[in-house]
């Protein structure tokens, strides 16, 4: 007996539509998570603490820390050497001073938790438009509908006795970009993204594989390779301070010391070839195609009719509408 179509919709006619779903879904998620081609912020106009603070919180840090240094307001240890004074506080931004006042005095601790500071930076930032208050999973919103269509789909049709293999497939692909969007937020906007690219252009000569004579080009440049490139531009400055972990902000995990552990190689073993069964009715996968009502899992053909030829009782590949779209 030849069950209705789910929803009154022909399998493979609702496969169709759902695959257009989908790929358009895919297709917006793309364009929205692409650097789009917005308006920059001069190069001059950021502080390397904040070109840092486009990259993570760590390489803000950082640059702060290289540009006291540069300054010779902290000693290789990453101690303090002295107070801020009114020329300083002049020359450096509040981000840098915020950074000395928890650098250690007496010892080579780390430095203290700098998460206040953080996140007035970060809210400076966003309200310029460059940052996100808070990384976005982006694209979310709109693969969710899809995804919570076709579970609907699959459901109904699993319920109807429909295969619904393919469709199965489809959701499945859409749930892996939407695990990929959770997994990288955004941080930038488009026009913090523009202003970035700007400033990896315009600073390449920066880059420590050029090895620049850092301390000659003055604090600025110092701080601003730290922000770009990391402890290795960081290194070029002082490398006794890159390279000693307590200097490094407590946000900053150090570099390991040590080989990695080896991994202890195991002897496989093949495993014991499994009996098959060829079945001459149809290709289905978790079942046998089943017809028109036969509840296989990717049931294009099979049963009581096929996808070439066979009898006409039922519509072809798929088997009254139920096709691989529940």
């Amino acid at each position: 007996m030849t069950r209705p179509d789910t929803w009154g919709i022909p399998g493979p006619t609702f496969l169709a539509i759902y695959a257009i779903v989908a790929a358009t879904a895919v297709c917006v998620v793309v364009i929205r998570r692409l650097p789009a081609d917005a308006t920059r912020i001069d190069t001059d106009d950021l502080t390397a603490a904040q070109v840092g603070m486009l990259i993570s919180d760590e390489r803000a840090v950082l640059a702060a820390v290289t540009q006291l240094r540069a300054a010779g307001l902290i000693d290789s240890t990453g101690r303090a050497t002295r107070e801020l004074g009114e020329i300083d506080k002049a020359v450096h931004d509040t981000f840098v001073r915020a950074v000395h006042l928890r650098l250690p005095r007496t010892t080579t601790a780390p430095v203290r938790d700098a998460a206040i500071a953080l996140r007035e930076l970060r809210f400076t930032m966003s309200q310029q438009g460059l940052l996100y208050s808070r990384p976005r999973a982006l694209g979310i919103g709109i693969l969710t509908p899809a995804i919570l269509l076709g579970a609907a789909r699959m459901v109904a049709g699993a319920a109807n006795r429909k295969p619904i293999g393919y469709l199965a497939l489809m959701v499945a692909c859409l749930v892996a970009v939407a695990v990929y969007c959770l997994i990288r937020p955004r941080r930038l906007t488009a026009r913090g993204a523009a202003t970035l690219s700007a400033h990896r252009r315009a600073n390449t000569l920066l880059e420590p594989r050029w090895r620049p004579a850092l301390t000659t080009m003055g604090i600025r440049h110092c701080a601003l390779a730290t922000a770009l490139f990391g402890a290795e531009a960081m290194s070029l400055v002082d490398a006794r301070l890159a390279a000693n972990p307590a200097a490094l902000p407590a946000t900053t995990a150090p570099l390991p010391t040590t080989a990695p552990r080896p991994t202890i190689a195991r002897v496989a073993t093949a495993p014991a070839p499994r009996r098959t069964h060829r079945r001459t009715t149809s290709w289905g996968f978790l079942g046998d195609g089943g017809g028109s009502d036969g509840g296989g899992f990717f049931g294009c053909g099979g049963g009581s009719s096929s996808c070439g030829g066979g009898s006409s009782n039922s519509s072809s590949c798929g088997g009254g509408g139920g096709g691989c779209g529940g």
